[in-house]
């Protein structure tokens, strides 16, 4: 298991998925819905923060770091999609293997007014089977995950995607 969660960690450190100006990879899924791992993670101002607690709403999980240019992209989109869609969803970026000062310093810059996370163990990158970044989760309001993405998002069709999710 110990050899496992250091390959996994390789892949992680060896960088992006994809560059800006490719396209999204087709590593996108409909999953067969399995609860999502619980975990307690801390924002960069230290607020704990449980996945478990966020229940009865849809969550998106966001893996992402600030070197990753695909993942840095993707923050506007995010970025406005959590606003949109504030009363249905909790957005919420996990970003691996940075500081908090770092990662409230990007948060500033870039005006983002969704939930970070920082700081994950290498059990929770694991168990979300985070291979490359950045990649996007959604979870049901009962705790499923139901669909993820390996690679970054794309706008139009990501918020198609959230509507056909809730109302299926």
């Amino acid at each position: 298991m110990r050899m496992f969660m250091i390959a996994a960690l390789v892949v992680v450190l060896a960088g992006c998925v994809g560059r800006v100006d490719s396209p999204a990879p087709d590593a996108i899924s409909e999953e067969e819905p399995f609860s999502a791992p619980d975990f307690s993670l801390a924002d960069p101002e230290g607020t704990p923060v449980r996945l478990s607690q966020q229940r009865g709403r849809w969550v998106i999980l966001n893996f992402w770091a600030t070197w990753c240019a695909p993942c840095v992209a993707e923050m506007p989109l995010l970025a406005a999609l959590a606003a949109e869609r504030a009363e249905t969803h909790i957005l919420i970026g996990i970003n691996v293997r940075e500081g908090r000062a770092a990662v409230a310093r990007f948060a500033e810059q870039h005006q983002l007014g969704f939930r970070l996370l920082v700081d994950p163990p290498d059990s929770l990158l694991v168990d979300y089977s985070v291979i490359g970044l950045p990649q996007t989760l959604v979870i049901s309001p009962e705790g499923e995950i139901i669909w993820r993405q390996f690679g970054p998002v794309d706008g139009e069709s990501f918020g198609t995607l959230l509507d056909s999710l809730i109302s299926g």
